[in-house]
């Protein structure tokens, strides 16, 4: 697999050996930089055929876990 984009650490937007655009799941695949190729034993998951739309969904994710929403009905403080 062929890293076009990472979306974070663990997520990557790639092409397959046929050329088919594909999401990857795996631990640590987001640090290999494109356009090299990543080890298949590091491949947990795929997806095939995904909305444009929600890769950027999944960026935006990434981002959102970072903040704090305390208005957030599923907010919860860290344990102290």
């Amino acid at each position: 697999m062929k890293v076009i984009k990472n979306i974070n650490n663990n997520v990557s937007l790639c092409l397959d050996g046929d050329g088919y655009e594909v999401v990857v799941f795996g631990s640590g695949v987001g640090f290999v930089k494109p356009p090299s190729e990543i080890p298949l034993e590091k491949i947990q998951r795929t997806f095939y055929d995904i909305n444009p739309n929600y890769l950027n969904v999944i960026s935006q994710l990434d981002g959102l876990e970072k903040m704090r929403l305390p208005d957030s009905p599923f907010h919860t403080e860290p344990a102290s």
